[in-house]
């Protein structure tokens, strides 16, 4: 009778068989084995049948699946089964072992079962992160083994949270090109860097230059430590303090005791609080006109200078009063006799 026995030593090995024919293929649930085989103490040689068998206990009841492999080469006593796969619903978290049956491929049965049976580790269950069941883990999430199943845990590694649509932080301070930041933001850029430009599209609209100062609507070299604005800077309405409302206007009724005269207009006018216009009218008596701004004037502050040419030297004066809660009345006067003209005027509201 033949006889057939496992050398044990550092010969059993189950090894995942990851089938990488191609990019994007799964793992897969097969693993390959690989043993040696002695005959009656020698090394066997030759063409065997193989059936490898799963069982629910270490010793006794019978196989619960089994796998044949008619035509094994066995060289030297040494094999190898590259594809064992009973597929991945038999890893379901119960133990396993494993038992070879063996005979030679012109034996009509097999004579020998192979002793003991071979415990499953934990190796070839690894299997079941490629086939968790629909639902059991979310995207994100890692994967732990309780000890009878993987399951997913949701994990964030990260110290940013995504809050309804806005990445949140919540730890502490932040710093930027520094280690140790003490301001809740704190950006540190090397000395020929800028540590912070802001765009829209391709229009710069804040930049801090590497020399300390700040350049605001303009992409340009600021003052040391100093402030470079361009463009026009908008206030609220009721700040002191500050210009809000620039007018330079000839003011006139469009009539004069010496007979027509043009009509008030405004030369120019700056509006440093919206982008709403500044108006002028004719005034109801000679030299007058009523200039109209967007807003509430009436706690606010004006001054009033002639201005423009020959205005200047035929002693001239100018005057405004509030006439509504948004507009000025105005007039020229001369100073000498206090008679009411046409003149060209200042008027700046603060």
């Amino acid at each position: 009778m033949n006889k057939y026995n496992y050398t044990y030593a550092a010969i059993l090995l189950f090894i995942l068989t990851f089938n990488a024919h191609a990019v994007g293929d799964v793992i897969g649930s097969g693993f390959s084995y690989q043993g040696e085989l002695n005959q009656n103490g020698t090394p066997a040689n030759g063409l065997y049948y193989i059936r490898v068998a799963i069982f629910l206990a270490e010793n006794g009841g019978a196989a619960i699946t089994f796998l044949d492999f008619p035509q094994v080469t066995v060289t030297d006593g040494l094999f190898n089964i590259p594809e064992v796969d009973f597929g991945d619903a038999m890893f379901a978290g119960q133990e396993l072992w494993l038992q070879l049956f063996v005979k030679q491929a012109s034996d009509p049965a097999f004579v020998q079962a192979l002793v003991p049976r071979q415990r499953l580790s934990a190796v070839p269950y690894a299997v079941q992160a490629e086939f968790l069941a629909a639902g059991s883990a979310n995207n994100g999430d890692i994967l732990k083994f309780d000890g009878s199943n993987w399951v997913g845990e949701a994990v964030n590694l990260s110290p940013w949270t995504l809050s309804s649509g806005q990445i949140v932080y919540n730890g502490g301070k932040v710093g930027i090109g520094i280690t140790n930041p003490n301001a809740t933001l704190h950006v540190s850029g090397g000395a020929t860097d800028d540590p912070l430009r802001v765009q829209v599209g391709s229009a710069t609209k804040l930049v801090l230059k590497n020399n300390g100062g700040t350049s605001l609507g303009v992409n340009g070299t600021p003052p040391s430590n100093g402030l470079y604005v361009q463009g026009d800077v908008k206030q609220h309405r009721t700040a002191n303090g500050l210009l809000k409302y620039m007018v330079s206007a000839y003011c006139s009724n469009g009539t004069a005791s010496s007979g027509f005269v043009a009509p008030a207009s405004l030369n120019r006018s700056v509006n440093n609080v919206n982008s709403s216009n500044i108006s002028i009218g004719n005034g109801s008596n000679e030299g007058e006109c009523v200039i109209t701004f967007p807003s509430n004037i009436s706690q606010r502050y004006w001054q009033t200078s002639v201005m423009i040419g020959s205005d200047l030297n035929i002693n001239k004066g100018a005057s405004c009063r509030l006439n509504t809660s948004t507009s000025l009345r105005c007039f020229g006067v001369k100073l000498s006799n206090g008679n009411r003209l046409t003149v060209n005027m200042m008027v700046l509201v603060y």
